[in-house]
């Protein structure tokens, strides 16, 4: 999806959706001023309506931002697009399952 007529969220331009669950979408990304690509999790309008999961979502973000482990996807940027939270961070490579 590049181009002029690409998709974009909150200044990321969307490579494609990686996936979809109870609380939004995940996104490939691309960062819009490095070369990286980021993974990209915009949350559902019902869930960002909630004031404690605002609040939550806020409280988590603090949290996880300075942690750097091989076991927790870095965060890198919290913010909100269309009144909807929205959280920038590490995206992982699948690996292929061994047989």
């Amino acid at each position: 999806m590049t181009g002029p007529q690409a998709a974009r969220i909150g200044g990321y331009e969307v490579v494609r959706r990686i996936g979809a669950g109870g609380m939004g979408q995940v996104y490939l990304v691309q960062h819009p001023r490095l070369p990286r690509q980021d993974a990209l999790k915009l949350f559902d309008p019902a869930v960002s309506r909630d004031p404690d999961f605002r609040e939550r979502f806020a409280r988590e973000a603090d949290v996880l931002a300075p942690l750097a482990h091989g076991n927790i996807v870095h965060l890198y940027e919290p913010g909100r697009t269309r009144r909807r939270p929205d959280v920038a961070h590490h995206a992982v490579r699948r690996r292929p399952r061994r047989q």
